[in-house]
């Protein structure tokens, strides 16, 4: 499965030493604008050896600049998702609300920060107490913002996966 990624998700889980659940997902891709924003975010000049950065085509360019042009994306989101939209990618990572329901009309398996934890866990990638770890420190050591319903809803969903492990 390809998986391309925006920069939200590669932040938020790299702040909260999470980065490395992305590896289970089958391939993961993002482009030279998220590769930049990253590189501006982290203070780090390379993203994980199994994060590949491809510069996407033409046709993928000119629609990622007609999104960004009507406010519609910022530019590492909106080259991140022509790009996957380009080449067919099954998945796209993003934490954005707006980038998410792009990606969905795009006919995209859209994943976010949150879901990437909680599939961590339902696949038992992370035992019961790694999964708590990770949810708190997704929640509280990154900067990714949840509001209180989806902070109550996200606790329910892993409460959930983990008593069905259990």
């Amino acid at each position: 499965m390809v998986w391309v990624a925006d920069t939200g998700p590669l932040l938020h889980l790299h702040q909260a030493g999470l980065l490395h659940l992305l590896k289970h997902e089958a391939r993961n891709l993002t482009t030279p604008a998220v590769w930049e924003e990253w590189r501006g975010k982290t203070r780090r000049a390379e993203l994980p050896e199994w994060v590949t950065v491809e510069m996407p085509g033409q046709q993928a360019c000119e629609l990622a600049r007609d999104w960004t042009r009507r406010a519609l994306l910022d530019a590492g989101e909106a080259e991140a998702l022509a790009h996957a939209r380009a080449i067919g990618a099954e998945g796209f990572l993003t934490d954005d609300t707006a980038a998410r329901e792009c990606a969905r009309t795009e006919g995209l398996i859209v994943r976010g920060s949150l879901g990437v934890v909680l599939m961590a866990a339902a696949r038992s990638q992370l035992t019961e107490v790694q999964a708590r770890e990770a949810w708190d420190h997704l929640a509280n050591h990154s900067t990714l913002w949840i509001s209180p319903a989806l902070r109550r809803e996200t606790t329910e969903a892993l409460e959930r996966i983990l008593s069905k492990k259990g």
